[in-house]
């Protein structure tokens, strides 16, 4: 069973490879960019991979278009003496964030409807309204955290 210590360990894990998460690939995709960068033509990675020059000009159009094969993408990568490196990493910060910003959301708006008749512009009730969002986004995490994704915000 997973618990918030084996997705401390996966972000531990994936944290050197967020710094990827903001990298665009080339307009043209990495196979053509990569080819083009070892001065191959795509007439001479076709033979290599034992396909036409017509179907080496479809992957290459499907991998800058996201349609690629990851399958297909591989074998390209092969043929060029490279490997594909697939991974999905958090938007944000890491994946604890990730399960901390939705109990949030599901606290605030447990809070928010509990706390409509208080004057939004009183100091001090934003300060006890905050204090709640707060305590309860804690109760949720320490509960059962996995049951945040059944909320819909």
């Amino acid at each position: 069973m997973t618990d918030l210590h084996d997705i401390y360990q996966l972000d531990k894990k994936l944290e050197p490879l967020c710094l990827l998460k903001d990298y665009a690939p080339p307009k043209m995709g990495w196979i053509a960019a990569i080819r083009q960068s070892l001065g191959m033509s795509s007439a001479q990675l076709a033979k290599i991979l034992k396909i036409s020059t017509a179907r080496m000009g479809n992957i290459e159009k499907n991998e800058a278009n996201h349609s690629i094969q990851l399958s297909t993408l591989e074998k390209a990568a092969e043929g060029m003496g490279c490997k594909v490196f697939y991974v999905i990493v958090p938007k944000n910060k890491n994946f604890l964030e990730l399960i901390n910003q939705q109990a949030r959301k599901i606290a605030k708006e447990a809070v928010m409807k509990s706390a409509g008749h208080m004057v939004l512009e009183n100091q001090e009730a934003l300060k006890e309204i905050e204090l709640q969002i707060e305590l309860l986004t804690q109760e949720l995490l320490h509960k059962n955290w996995k049951e945040l994704w059944n909320y819909e915000i």
